[in-house]
């Protein structure tokens, strides 16, 4: 299967207007020396972090920048961490790679950083939100190759993508079993599942919009049609919503449309993913 998919935000030319850090100051290196993947994070000053050592945190895979630059300024409470692995699935599932070990490893790393910013003994992430745009959705396969009793939101902005069966178009499956299961939790009023996708053809492989058609078949469950308003870019074409599981389908097939889902992450964390996690 081919390496899936292979821009990224500068090559795709996504532009994001930069508000600044707010009071998150700066971006914050991890420690890599036990294994963790490069990750940066950022700690709001005086804020998020409960007198326990307990917060809120949101693991953005594909795009750091462009998730500053939009959600640093929100207020939202939560400790933001961001991979950037590189181009292409592949090199953000050889990150995570041999799996949920790796994953644990980062959130420790998240933790002690997030204790010594607060001058804490110890730190502890709770709940997780895992969003990823683009080719980011690579890593979050490894990641749920094991349960994680924290995570409460996956969030996919025209993130999940897969090869086709040779010789057809029809998806093979590869990672998706284990996203088709994670909506099925979602459906059944588990961790939040959000997924997006645009109507972005790809040559050889399925794009976002099919992936989207094959999670819905396979669990029985048809998106309802929109209609858009005259001359509405980007406009969203189908929705489906139930339980904990949200698709929604986007109109365009260009570099814009897809930048354009990542825009979408500061209002799917203020009006559906933060206000189901309690504090």
């Amino acid at each position: 299967m081919e390496d899936l998919p292979a821009e990224d935000e500068r090559a795709a030319g996504c532009h994001f207007t930069d508000r600044g850090f707010a009071d998150y100051g700066a971006w914050r290196s991890l420690s890599t020396r036990e294994g963790a993947p490069p990750a940066r994070v950022l700690v709001p000053a005086g804020r998020a972090v409960h007198p326990d050592g307990s917060f809120r945190l949101l693991i953005h895979l594909h795009g750091a920048e462009p998730v500053r630059k939009q959600l640093a300024a929100e207020g939202f409470d939560l400790v933001i961490a961001a991979l950037d692995a590189g181009i292409g699935s592949h090199a953000y599932e050889r990150a995570f790679t041999p799996g949920p070990a790796t994953f644990d490893r980062l959130v420790e790393a998240i933790e002690r950083e997030v204790a010594a910013v607060n001058g804490l003994p110890a730190a502890r992430a709770e709940p997780i939100i895992l969003s990823s745009w683009s080719a980011g959705y690579g890593a979050i396969g490894p990641i749920l190759t094991r349960p994680e009793p924290r995570l409460a939101a996956i969030v996919l902005l025209d993130s999940l993508y897969a090869g086709y069966l040779a010789g057809k178009r029809t998806v093979e499956h590869g990672q998706v079993p284990l996203f088709l299961e994670a909506a099925r939790k979602a459906l059944r009023g588990g961790a939040a599942f959000y997924l997006t996708h645009t109507a972005i053809g790809t040559p050889g492989y399925a794009s976002t919009g099919e992936v989207a058609s094959y999670l819905l078949a396979e669990l029985g469950v048809k998106a309802t049609p929109v209609d858009a308003e005259p001359g509405e870019a980007h406009a969203l074409a189908r929705i489906f919503e139930e339980g904990r599981l949200v698709i929604r389908g986007y109109a365009g097939a260009d570099r814009d449309a897809h930048c354009a889902q990542l825009h979408l992450l500061p209002s799917i964390l203020r009006e559906t993913v933060l206000p189901g996690l309690g504090r």
